[in-house]
């Protein structure tokens, strides 16, 4: 029996385009290897909008691995949004974090582009930008503490 509660069909939906695209397919074992070896859990839906949209922009010419502080607006507040409604899906609570996460995968990969903002501040711009929970504020999971992985300060 099929859900018709909006957030299980879009996780369906993401779960379908995963499914069909190796690349980000690939992109997303990467990023959630990385993060289980630092001891941290990865929002798939929330990371799937992520490293979707890097795919699609980096199509049209943008560096998925340069990031500014004026491309961080654009890209939670526009091009997420703008991704997620070409494939008929609604943005996922945790995509900023999301990028968050993907912003320390790229530092702890020594990935970042020339020309990139500092991760703190890209982190501090995100955060200003409204829709991220500071980690001290995020709820707990109930398992067993587990070691948090690189972070990036604030």
């Amino acid at each position: 029996m099929r859900s018709s509660h909006p957030a299980a069909q879009a996780s369906s939906r993401l779960d379908q385009l995963r499914r069909s695209d190796p690349a980000l397919r690939r992109r997303l074992l990467e990023v959630r290897t990385w993060a289980l070896a630092n001891g941290a859990a990865v929002d798939v839906d929330a990371m799937t909008v992520v490293l979707g949209t890097i795919e699609r922009d980096r199509h049209a010419g943008f560096d998925p691995a340069r990031w500014t502080k004026a491309r961080v607006f654009e890209f939670v507040w526009g091009r997420c949004v703008h991704w997620c409604l070409e494939h008929g899906t609604r943005v996922p609570p945790g995509s900023p974090e999301a990028l968050e996460q993907y912003w320390a995968y790229l530092s702890a990969s020594r990935a970042f582009s020339p020309g990139s903002d500092e991760p703190a501040v890209l982190v501090r711009t995100l955060r200003s930008s409204g829709g991220v929970t500071p980690p001290a504020r995020r709820p707990r999971r109930s398992r067993a503490p587990q070691a948090q992985g690189p972070a990036l300060r604030a």
